[in-house]
């Protein structure tokens, strides 16, 4: 049997898949496993890290979704252009300056939250 599974980074996939480091008892447990008892955690942790994964992608999606229609309504109803309409709901909705962590509370990925910003902030020389 080829074995895939690392000591080293087993606590990091646990992580991925549970989203927590790993106890102390599961880390003892996989200490004195076999090899073949670790490849089948191993394999049980991936699939579960791919599930989480993907749940991830669906809920940004969804998240997605809802913020565009709630930036979508302001721009209606102030008669706003998108970053007016998000400069507003940020300021109604937080106090602060930090936009990035506004975009990331909405459920937003961190490609959309730096796709967001790069726009948002972006300087137009004349």
């Amino acid at each position: 049997m080829t074995y895939t599974f690392a000591d080293e980074l087993i606590s990091d996939l646990h992580k991925d898949a549970h989203g927590m480091r790993p106890s102390a008892a599961f880390m003892d447990a996989w200490l004195f496993d076999s090899d073949d008892g670790k490849q089948a955690t191993w394999d049980y942790l991936v699939m579960v890290m791919k599930e989480s994964q993907e749940q991830e992608k669906d809920a940004e999606a969804q998240a997605l979704l809802v913020f565009k229609d709630k930036l979508r309504n302001i721009m209606a109803d102030y008669g706003y252009a998108w970053k007016q309409a998000l400069r507003k709901w940020f300021l109604e909705t937080k106090r602060g300056n930090d936009i990035e962590e506004f975009l990331w509370e909405q459920g937003l990925s961190y490609d959309k939250i730096h796709e967001i910003t790069g726009c948002y902030f972006e300087r137009v020389d004349r």
